[in-house]
């Protein structure tokens, strides 16, 4: 007999690791990225509301001891701002200190790969993408907006 759910869905959603702490960084991810790169920005255009940009920054740690691959959570906004840093210096062309901090970030991510070239995570994944994948990872956007929307509501 012929499985049409398995034709249709297919694998989509199996799990890709049977590993909650794949889960756990995942959903991490997002709010460590947005709240350090808010505290990194802060560090470099000074405004009035020093106590809350603490507040990321505590949250931002927090989210960093909650995580099982610390390495990896805390590459993610450094490659963010090296893409970033790159692509704006190509498309503006008119600011050095944006070449300076994409050429900072991106000499820490070659030394990164060159010293964890040997580096395996401590968690079994396939290594191929699935939807599950893709859902947690929206769902952690949302919840880092709606996070970030309460902050401003009762902290700013």
């Amino acid at each position: 007999m012929v499985d049409w759910k398995r034709i249709i869905v297919g694998d989509a959603f199996e799990l890709s690791s049977r590993d909650w702490n794949y889960y756990r960084d995942l959903v991490l991810v997002c709010p460590f990225t947005l709240f350090s790169l808010m505290v990194f920005d802060e560090f470099f255009h000074p405004t009035d509301t020093r106590h809350y940009w603490a507040i990321l920054a505590a949250v931002a740690v927090v989210l960093v001891l909650l995580a099982k691959e610390k390495v990896l959570l805390l590459l993610a906004p450094v490659a963010f701002i090296a893409m970033r840093s790159l692509w704006v210096f190509i498309a503006v062309r008119r600011d050095i200190r944006v070449l300076l901090a994409g050429g900072i970030c991106s000499l820490i991510l070659i030394v990164a790969l060159v010293l964890g070239r040997n580096y395996r995570p401590k968690y079994q994944f396939s290594g191929t993408d699935r939807m599950l994948d893709l859902v947690v990872g929206v769902l952690s956007l949302i919840g880092t907006f709606v996070l970030k929307i309460w902050l401003d509501k009762h902290l700013a």
